[in-house]
């Protein structure tokens, strides 16, 4: 993980670090409508979320990837769900352009 993830805390100026970037990961639990998600459409970044709140009105097969959020997962749940992010970023790298 950390050959590939990078941590940078609080950033004011975000431009850069979406021109860098190849995907966002949006795994909120609860969320009205990211402005992260707002962000990085706008920079052309694919994003993968779950779809909480109104995420699923932003986010479609051809700019990212919804993943469905269970409330209260049993660990075969929360297995299926990790196993969903893995999906579908990968179909969003493999179509990235």
């Amino acid at each position: 993980v950390d050959d590939n993830f990078k941590l940078l805390g609080m950033i004011k100026e975000t431009e850069e670090i979406y021109a860098l970037s190849d995907a966002t990961f949006n795994c909120s639990s609860f969320e009205g409508l990211a402005l992260t998600s707002y962000e990085s459409l706008s920079m052309g970044v694919p994003i993968i979320s779950t779809d909480a709140g109104g995420q699923a009105e932003l986010i479609n097969d051809t700019v990212g990837g919804l993943v469905h959020f269970n409330e209260n997962p049993t660990p075969e749940v929360y297995e299926k769900e990790i196993e969903e992010y893995v999906t579908e970023t990968l179909r969003v790298v493999d179509n990235i352009d």
